[in-house]
């Protein structure tokens, strides 16, 4: 369940459900910064399926091969809801957090998070600045 009480910037917000498609097109989306990559680069895509409040809320999907990466602290929030693959979340003092396929994860925002995926991972984000 969510909820988000903002506008999209463009008109009114749907009238009726939105069907999230894991199946849609997705376009070349940009590695992790080299400074923080602790493995070979990645190649990801992603697309973003839905939009409101001028950007402050994302859903779409996302795909990449495995990597591993530093901690990174992003300025929103993020559900994350994996379709394939599994991944470890570690943040520095805590329990190292490990989602599969069929899961799902909260990083709240300003998280130094580190990433470790041994396998390709598709997700679905919703993301909100």
């Amino acid at each position: 369940f969510m909820a988000f009480p903002g506008r999209a910037s463009e008109g009114p917000m749907p009238q009726a459900p939105v069907l999230l498609d894991p199946a849609a097109l997705r376009e070349p989306s940009p590695p992790p910064a080299a400074s923080v990559l602790l493995s070979p680069e990645p190649t990801a895509t992603g697309c973003d399926l839905f939009e409101s409040g001028g950007g402050a809320l994302r859903i779409g999907m996302w795909e990449c091969t495995a990597y591993r990466r530093k901690a990174v602290s992003n300025p929103h929030c993020e559900l994350m809801l994996l379709y394939a693959g599994a991944v470890t979340l570690a943040v520095e003092g805590e329990a190292p957090c490990t989602v599969n396929a069929g899961e799902a994860v909260l990083v709240p925002a300003e998280t130094p998070m580190a990433w470790d995926s041994r396998e390709r991972v598709r997700k679905l984000y919703c993301i909100l600045r």
